[in-house]
């Protein structure tokens, strides 16, 4: 499901007539497709160009953007963890409120 025009134009801070400009113009490049009878019909019709796109901008905007993150490490679920002793509480005999 697509954002409403007015939720695409206040995240860019224009108008809807802008808004129905740009939405032409990415659909003339074939870029999104108009699907006729939902209410949020748009859809993006090469994820893999948008997804370049997307990482340009936010690369101009100062974010680094990793496509191919580093495997995470294997967790190591079968082994123990070391057992920490047990602590004792000794009161501090001078401490007011504190029973002996």
């Amino acid at each position: 499901m697509s954002p409403t025009l007015e939720e695409i134009a206040g995240a860019l801070d224009v108008s809807k007539g802008r808004v129905h400009q740009l939405i032409g113009q990415l659909v003339a490049e074939g870029r999104l497709e108009r699907r006729p009878g939902a209410q949020r019909r748009l859809v993006v019709r090469d994820v893999a160009a948008s997804r370049e796109v997307l990482s340009e901008v936010l690369n101009r905007l100062g974010w680094n953007f990793n496509d191919h993150p580093p495997p995470a490490p294997t967790p190591y679920p079968h082994v123990q963890l070391p057992r920490l002793p047990t602590l004792r509480y000794l009161p501090d005999p001078d401490s007011p409120g504190e029973a002996a």
